[in-house]
């Protein structure tokens, strides 16, 4: 038990992200076979993972964190930059019925790579399209996912 002293809260969350692996992986058995297949791999690599880190955090394989790696004091830029990633994610959720989700995606990782100061602008459009493109590529023809439509697409 006193190995366990100070790591509750990582016992606690790795045994929760458990859970969820699990309940998702019996809920992912329940859907269509074509558009099943990928919550039944996302659930079950998550499964995987959270044994082998149960494993290791139980069997004290896990190192002990260092002087550098405890959380440095939050300032108030921080809070701003928490602020306005709530603020790009409330914007994507309340424009998403209106432009469409591949419009809406492709206009929240324009936003959040530049927040997040990747440069060129070029570099930037031409991820977010790409990136959108094949997330709708993937769901919407490989794994054969409905994706809704908007007002304007």
């Amino acid at each position: 038990m006193e190995r366990l002293k100070g790591k509750i809260p990582d016992l606690v969350v790795s045994i929760l992200l458990l859970s969820i692996g699990v309940i998702g992986l019996v809920m992912a058995f329940d859907f269509p076979t074509k558009s099943g297949k990928w919550p039944i791999i996302v659930m079950s690599m998550l499964v995987f993972l959270m044994v082998l880190y149960l494993a290791s955090f139980l069997y004290g394989l896990r190192p002990e964190a260092s002087s550098s790696d405890k959380p440095s004091e939050h300032g108030e830029a921080n809070k701003m930059r928490i602020v306005f990633n709530i603020g790009i994610i409330t914007f994507f959720i309340i424009l998403a019925p209106y432009l469409g989700l591949f419009v809406t995606t492709a206009l929240y990782l324009f936003a959040h790579m530049l927040f997040l100061g990747v440069r060129p602008v070029w570099l930037v459009a031409v991820c977010s399209l790409g990136s959108t493109a094949v997330i709708y590529g993937f769901f919407g023809h490989l794994l054969g996912v409905y994706l809704p439509g908007a007002l304007l697409f």
